[in-house]
């Protein structure tokens, strides 16, 4: 495979206020004062202070909070349509320069940023179009995992948006891609040794339970922000049996 030195990839992380179970879960206090949107941009801009770190957030002037928070951190800030956010993500990369990103829900606390390093030293010597984890053949983003990113490419995004996409496709950007194998070039990083004995976990933030789920396990957790690790989080997550049975239950209510 030959190496892939042909443009500048960025960290684009999406957020919005409007959630239609948890409205305003971007900003609102995790860790004390500090919100989840907070906690990634600083863990992310630590991990790779080289790179263009965006948010890419609405038009609709109730993510006006988002854009001050954003800016407040230091990030670049870009607002685009609220429902399509497919388009977002192409504008936002366009009007950036990037032919690449990586990917970064802002529902996430708990995204590992040396996972999302291995994709970017990947993506070095590939010309692949999108590149995540999956686990036991699950692609990451439809797992309740939330430690994972997804690396994408702004000429299949481009592509895939002059497709007959559907519209719940459109908001989550990348599922048409890695649901269209035939059409987009995959490449799929297995993680199964690395979720061995907490499958049951969910540390993705929807609803109110969920929040109230993750703070009480980041209160456990020692590792400051910047450098939580997968080694660290997963022994916690094995001594929190209770927690977990609770991130079950939670599961079987929010499919995926």
């Amino acid at each position: 495979m030959s190496a892939n030195h042909t443009h500048t990839t960025g960290l684009v992380i999406q957020a919005r206020m409007g959630s239609v179970r948890l409205s305003g879960k971007v900003l609102k206090p995790f860790d004390g004062s500090v919100s989840i949107l907070q906690m990634l941009l600083r863990r992310f801009g630590a991990a790779f202070p080289a790179m263009p770190l965006l948010v890419a957030t609405s038009t609709n002037p109730g993510d006006n909070p988002v854009v001050a928070c954003a800016r407040a951190e230091g990030a670049l800030v870009f607002r685009g349509s609220e429902e399509d956010v497919l388009d977002r993500f192409i504008r936002a990369m366009e009007a950036n320069g990037l032919g690449a990103c990586l990917r970064i829900c802002a529902d996430n606390p708990f995204l590992i940023t040396d996972f999302a390093k291995v994709l970017l030293e990947e993506s070095k010597y590939s010309n692949h179009d999108y590149m995540s984890h999956r686990v036991a053949g699950t692609p990451a983003m439809q797992t309740h995992y939330g430690v994972f990113t997804e690396y994408v490419t702004l000429a299949a995004l481009k592509k895939a948006s002059t497709m007959p996409v559907p519209h719940d496709d459109r908001q989550h950007v990348t599922k048409f891609l890695y649901e269209h194998p035939d059409m987009f070039n995959l490449q799929w990083l297995d993680a199964d040794t690395s979720m061995e004995g907490v499958e049951d976990i969910r540390l993705t933030v929807d609803t109110l339970r969920d929040l109230e789920i993750s703070q009480a396990l980041w209160r456990q957790i020692n590792t400051p922000n910047e450098h939580l690790d997968w080694p660290s989080l997963k022994q916690q997550l094995l001594k929190e049996t209770e927690l977990r049975n609770q991130m079950w239950q939670e599961r079987s209510k929010q499919p995926k």
